[in-house]
Order: C-alpha cells, then structure tokens, then sequence
C-alpha cells in the first residue's frame, strides 16, 4: 500500500512523456490518458480503509538531494486532497475527449494535462516541505500551456501574467522553506508538528508570511488575485475546470499544511498572525462576489466566484477553530464538485452555441435542458441553498465563526450568499424563463405561434443531441454529487473531514 502513492504520482508524468514522444493519433492519446485517470482514481479507493483507521502511508524515493529527497506520506488531509484532484481530472479527460477535438494541438493539451496532475498528486502526498516544494512548482510552471493553449494574444498575456506571478510565488516559497530549515533542522511535516519556534519576532513573522504570498497566490487570494479573472476564460473549458476545481485547491492546500503543521493552531492563536488570513479571506469572500454581479462573459463571472469560494476555504483555516476546519475541508470536497460542473457547463453552452456572454443565453435551457439544469443545481449549492451541498460547509463555517469570538465573519458570510444569487440566479431565470426573448437564431425554432403579435414565436426546442455523452455525463455525475452529499455529508471521503479536525484538535 504504501508504495501507491509514489505510483500513481509517477504514472502521469511518464504517461505524458510518452504522449509527446509517440507518434498515435490525438484521439488514441485521448483515450489513453482517460485510461490511465480511471486507473488512478480507481487505485486510490483501496488506501480509504487504511486512512480512515488514521493510519499513515510513508514511502521514501532516493534522496538525491542528501539529506533530503522526495519523500512521499499520505494522512487524512493529504488523501481528501488527492480524491479531489483524481476524481475531478477523471471529469475533465471524460469531458476533453470530445471538446477538444475541435481544438489545435490535442496532444500538446493530454501531454501537459498529464504532466500536472503529476504534480497535483505530488503535493497531496508530499511528506516533507522540499517534496512539497518541488511538485508544487512541477505544477505552477507546467500548467501554463494549458493557460495559454488557444495561443491568442488574450491567452499568451494571461498566460504571462501567470507565469510570472507563479515564479514570484515560487521564490517567497523558496526562502520560507530556506529559513524553516535554518530554524527547525527539519523539513519533515511529521517533525514539524512537534517544533516550537522559538519566538514570534520579526524574522519568524517573515517566514509566515512569506508562505503566506506563496501559496496564497495560487490559491486566489486578494489582492494576489490578479492572474486568475484572465486565466480562466481564456483556457479551454476542461483546463478552467482544473484551474478552478483543483489548482486553486493546491494553493489553500498549501496554506493548511504551513498552519497545521508547521505552525501549529495554538502558536498561530497566540501571535495573533492568523488574523491576517481572516481579513484576507473576508476580503476575497465580498471582493469576488461584487466584481462577479458585473460580469457579462460566463466564464469570467465564474472566474471571481471562485476568488469568493476560495476565501471560504481560507476563511476556516484562519480562525483556528474545529468547526471552522471542519467547513474549510469539506468546502475544498464542495467547491470541487460545483465550480467543476459550472465550468463544465459553461464550456459546453461555449462549445454548441458559441455564446459566451451571460446576457446571451435567453432561453438556453430550452435548448440544452439537461446542462443547464446541471449548471442551476451546482449555482443553487453555490448561494448555500439546502440540502445542497454548499449549504453544508456554509453552516460549518458559520458556526466556527462565532465559536472563535468573530461573528462578524457569520455577517460576511450572510452577505456573501446574497451576493452568490445576485450573480447565479440571474443566469438560471434569463435560462429558463425569460419567455419574452427571441430564441437564438442558431438554435432549432418552432414555427411562429399563429396570433396577432408578429414576433411571437415558440421557445427553442432541445437541440439533438444537446451535447455528445462524453462530455453530458461528467456534467450530470458532478450535478448528482452536489446533491447527494449534501444530503448524506457523513458518506467518504466526506467523512474524512472529521479525522482532520481530530488530528488537529483532539476528540
């Protein structure tokens, strides 16, 4: 069991070397990486029963940086990370592989695809904060062709402002892991949890926040924000979907792994430095969803919500809580599952009517009933709605609000939800029941509606088929899980969340 992790983390890495030297067809590359998706997916369900006995998996690769080489562990935290990113990557490949054949350079897309999901799973399984750093930065640096992909102008400027911003990141990270050294004599997590530093000065405080820059960068935060509103809509749809539903995830990742581990609750608590999360978090919450409310491309409303979901995920983490924890861990399974099928969804309205703009899609649910039904469940999650599963992770969160002594953040929260339906559910109405509006011209159009009015026409009936099952089916399976587990949020890997918090807080 042990040796899976390192497996699984290498299979995608060789898997997209070979892509690149073979000589196949798109299409069998295509397959190929779904393939060996399923299998990595399907070869980390068998380590569920070791975990959750809060047992942990450790296996060592040879140093070849003496003393210090990769170093692979895998506890409660790590796995829900990693079923995160297997799972939602199986999605994406399953949705890819009909989407991208009308792409250029399919193979460029699988081969890089490939190369980060290795790094994905390289730091969910990251035993020490030199292997943490160095699939951290296999997957900011490689995950750039899949931003720029297109090869627009928008996409090289983006991709650049990524790029750039990634390697910022990379060395506040680079000197943070440095110092810690320098200080603990230890990169080891498992070490670390027992490490004290020895003061609160202004020397500790930098290396704080410079694990703060680092791996808030990735994961959105403001005002480190400022690569992903461009990011996102400019990547093909199954690569915003990672962006969004994983990448960002590595980010905040990250940041629990520095704030559990290294720094641990209680000295974080006593210095007072998580406080600077806490306001950070509560601004990327309110910050997202206003600029969102103004947004008429899709892809690029969905790009700020997730500065606002992500703070969320930050938000638990900063107040240091149990119940807040609790909320940020199964917000990372929830927002996963939402943004995921939103982007998806997205994608797919992109990619049969080539609309892209929210105030184009009068009557789109008419046309395409089953994506945009997907896409008003997961949006409906997103406001916090019960019994999806947003509304799970919202009341957690809340909860731990009041319980660390700020239920200003409780008010926040509120109005965030606001927010959400003021930018989700006018999409869902203009969807489906803005009869008033003249169907898309593209769209297959009942005849006129025999009476006095010369414009009036019947809603656009469903297209056939409305998208090609490859592509309908990981949007559907991600709608379903954001009802069913916020119906059963106690089924795993949900239920893993409560380990973590016991981990971390005691029973």
């Amino acid at each position: 069991m042990a040796k899976v992790p390192p497996l699984i983390t290498l299979l995608p890495l060789f898997l997209g070397t070979f892509i690149l030297l073979w000589r196949g067809t798109d299409e069998h590359k295509a397959r190929l990486s779904l393939t060996a998706h399923a299998l990595i997916f399907a070869l980390l369900l068998p380590l569920f029963p070791t975990i959750s006995h809060n047992e942990t998996l450790a296996f060592d690769l040879a140093r070849f940086f003496s003393p210090y080489g990769l170093s692979f562990k895998v506890d409660a935290l790590g796995y829900v990370l990693a079923i995160v990113v297997s799972f939602a990557w199986l999605m994406s490949s399953c949705y890819a592989l009909s989407y991208m054949r009308k792409e250029k350079h399919g193979a460029r897309y699988w081969a890089f695809s490939n190369f980060t999901l290795a790094g994905c799973l390289g730091v969910t399984f990251a035993g020490d904060l030199f292997s943490l750093f160095v699939f951290f930065e296999l997957m900011s640096l490689i995950s750039y062709m899949l931003v720029i992909h297109t090869e627009t102008a928008e996409a090289l400027r983006a991709g650049a402002k990524y790029l750039y911003l990634g390697i910022i990141g990379g060395l506040f990270l680079l000197y943070a892991i440095m110092a810690t050294y320098e200080v603990s004599g230890t990169l080891d997590l498992e070490e670390l949890r027992s490490f004290t530093f020895p003061d609160n000065g202004v020397y500790t405080l930098s290396i704080f926040v410079a694990y703060v820059i680092g791996f808030g960068i990735k994961a959105g935060m403001v005002p480190l924000h400022i690569w992903l509103p461009d990011a996102h809509p400019v990547a093909p749809a199954p690569a915003s979907a990672l962006l969004s539903g994983v990448l960002l995830k590595m980010g905040a990742y990250g940041m629990a792994r520095v704030f559990l581990d290294l720094f641990g609750p209680e000295y974080l608590r006593s210095s007072g430095w998580s406080q600077i999360v806490v306001l950070l978090s509560v601004i990327s919450i309110i910050f997202g969803s206003l600029v969102a409310i103004v947004q008429d491309d899709l892809k690029r409303r969905l790009a700020y919500s997730s500065i606002s979901q992500l703070g969320y995920i930050l938000l638990g983490l900063g107040l240091l809580t149990p119940l807040a924890l609790h909320g940020a861990i199964l917000h990372i399974l929830n927002h996963a599952l939402m943004k995921s099928c939103l982007f998806l969804a997205a994608g797919a309205i992109i990619y049969r009517t080539g609309r892209h703009r929210v105030s184009e899609l009068d009557n789109i649910g008419r046309a395409m009933p089953c994506t945009l039904l997907a896409f008003s469940v997961a949006a409906l999650a997103m406001v916090g709605i019960p019994p999806l599963v947003g509304f799970i992770s919202k009341w957690y969160l809340g909860l731990g609000a009041v319980a660390s002594g700020h239920p200003i953040c409780l008010t926040f929260l509120l109005i965030s939800s606001f927010l959400n339906a003021l930018y989700y559910l006018p999409i869902v109405t203009r969807a489906f029941f803005n009869r008033a509006a003249c169907p898309f011209p593209t769209f297959q159009v009942s005849p006129p509606i025999e009476s006095s009015s010369p414009t009036a026409t019947l809603p656009p009936t469903p297209l056939r088929p409305e998208l090609p099952y490859t592509m309908l089916l990981p949007i559907i399976t991600l709608a379903a899980g954001v009802f069913v587990f916020g119906i059963h949020p106690d089924w795993p890997p949900f239920s893993l969340a409560e380990q973590v918090v016991t981990r971390y807080f005691g029973g």
